[in-house]
């Protein structure tokens, strides 16, 4: 993951790291679940650096992350859904034609 400033290029760097993301990934799945059962938290906010690239994770990570919040959103969070779908559309196109050859081989 990568915030803001040049200065740092390494910041918010998950991506870097499958094992930063997944450690990433566990605590935003976390919030994720308390935030669709009514608690208040950073989990939107989290969501929404990914969404705008402030926040990177492994592609593979990424995906895991979007199927299971879009599970535990579903009929709970219609805006947290349509956020889920954009970072999907945005950031793993790749990955899903990968497995389509893969299932195609």
């Amino acid at each position: 993951m990568k915030i803001g400033h040049d200065n740092y290029p390494d910041r918010g760097g998950y991506r870097s790291s499958a094992e930063l993301s997944n450690e990433f990934s566990g605590i935003l799945e976390r919030l994720i679940e308390e935030n669709a059962g009514g608690s208040e938290n950073a989990a939107l906010d989290l969501l929404m650096g990914i969404a705008t690239g402030k926040i990177q994770l492994d592609k593979v990570v990424l995906k895991s992350l979007i199927t299971k919040a879009s599970d535990t959103y579903s009929g709970v969070n219609e805006n947290a859904l349509q956020l889920l779908g954009f970072v999907g559309n945005k950031y793993l196109p790749e990955v899903f034609a990968q497995q389509q050859d893969e299932v195609n081989a």
